[in-house]
């Protein structure tokens, strides 16, 4: 019998773990970058912190869905992630010219990371697959 922790034992509640781990340094980002953002996007501040406030509770979702550890959920989860990341990448590319450079390329950075991590769940689903 090992000692390791349960979430080092299984590939999909780790994920699901960086997946809340994220959405926290998400959040923390945008509360620390609000007036750049505003700045360089037109988004106003309050938006930013509703934003971050969205981050959270994503991230507490998603915790309460790893410590759970309902592979339905985690499926469900890496889909979320990636049609998120696509949609954020979609709404970069309408508005790249209204954009500056660093905004264009943090946002696009961060539909990178949905899709990512997405994908990172889905590879954890089918290498922990049964049968």
């Amino acid at each position: 019998m090992t000692s390791r922790p349960r979430i080092a034992r299984d590939p999909v509640s780790l994920s699901m773990w960086l997946d809340a781990a994220c959405e926290v340094a998400g959040a923390v980002v945008i509360v620390v970058l609000a007036g750049a953002i505003e700045g360089s996007t037109g988004i106003a501040r309050e938006v930013a912190y509703l934003s971050a406030g969205v981050f959270l509770v994503a991230a507490v979702t998603v915790a309460v869905m790893a410590h759970g550890g309902r592979r339905s959920s985690a499926g469900l989860l890496a889909g979320a992630n990636m049609v998120g990341g696509v949609v954020l990448w979609v709404a970069v590319a309408a508005r790249w010219g209204d954009l500056e450079p660093g905004a264009r390329w943090v946002l696009a950075a961060m539909g990178d990371s949905f899709i990512l991590i997405g994908a990172l769940e889905a590879l954890a689903l089918w290498f922990t697959r049964e049968g």
